[in-house]
């Protein structure tokens, strides 16, 4: 979800929140599916992946206070703590990530040069709690631009949802470092090194 404050979504929404019919603001929501366990372990071969999500784990909540840290970190301050990090817990090495390759905010390459046709994947990175909805949109419109297909990856360094350049870009794989599922796995293996 995201905040919006125009004032034509406000008034459309009102709008139609308070026309006929009402009966369904009033009727039973369906049970949600259960909730997926939290992930025990991390992959032994990951020993990075462990100390990282520690160090999420501690400064979450700091980060989203404001009174007590100030504005939330930039997209650049969470990619080099969070992003850089992790892609290194993952196997690769420094010369594979580009910070801000032809205005990407991350591209990751499978060997060099760093060329198009060497890159992996990408990465758009939004403010810690911003709506990455339109993450996906922008990083599209950087791989029009150089005119390949990869696989995006999105996050605000916390979360991280990849989409598929082969299946149109559906959502493929998520992890949330803060609330580890064993579904982060299939994240993991996706963007580990080849």
């Amino acid at each position: 979800m995201s905040r919006v404050l125009n004032p034509e979504v406000l008034d459309y929404t009102e709008r139609f929140l308070n026309s006929p019919p009402t009966d369904w603001q009033r009727a039973p929501l369906p049970k949600l599916p259960p909730e997926e366990p939290p992930l025990e372990d991390i992959p032994p071969d990951l020993p990075g992946l462990a100390d990282l999500i520690g160090t999420a784990r501690d400064l979450v909540p700091l980060l989203l206070d404001r009174q007590a840290f100030g504005e939330h970190p930039s997209e650049d301050e969470l990619i080099a703590h969070f992003v850089v990090p992790f892609l290194r817990a993952l196997g690769w090495p420094p010369e594979c990530i580009a910070v801000e390759w032809q205005h990407i905010d991350v591209a990751v390459f499978r060997k060099l040069p760093r060329t198009p046709e060497n890159c992996h994947f990408l990465i758009e990175a939004k403010r810690l709690g911003a709506g990455v909805e339109g993450a996906l949109e922008q990083a599209k419109g950087y791989l029009e631009t150089l005119g390949i297909s990869r696989d995006i990856v999105v996050t605000d360094g916390i979360r991280y949802r990849m989409y598929s350049s082969e299946r149109g870009f559906e959502p493929v794989a998520y992890a949330n470092l803060v609330r580890l599922k064993p579904s982060a796995l299939g994240l993991f293996k996706r963007l580990r090194r080849p």
